[in-house]
């Protein structure tokens, strides 16, 4: 997962830096669908890190 979300990071960022082109031509909102779903995506990957590292983080002694 963690390939995909650098690759939709780096899409949105490039998308924002263009300022939407050429899709802002069409009425296409690309770049706000690219942000959500690297939030999105962002999100679940942060999730499961933690869900498969809580055994560790909340161990008692």
């Amino acid at each position: 997962m963690g390939k995909i979300k650098t690759t939709a990071q780096i899409l949105t960022i490039i998308m924002i830096l263009v300022n939407n082109l050429p899709f802002e031509l069409y009425g296409l909102p690309v770049t706000t669908f690219l942000l959500w779903f690297s939030v999105t995506i962002s999100f679940v990957s942060g999730l499961s890190y933690f869900l498969q590292s809580r055994e560790v983080l909340f161990k008692t002694k």
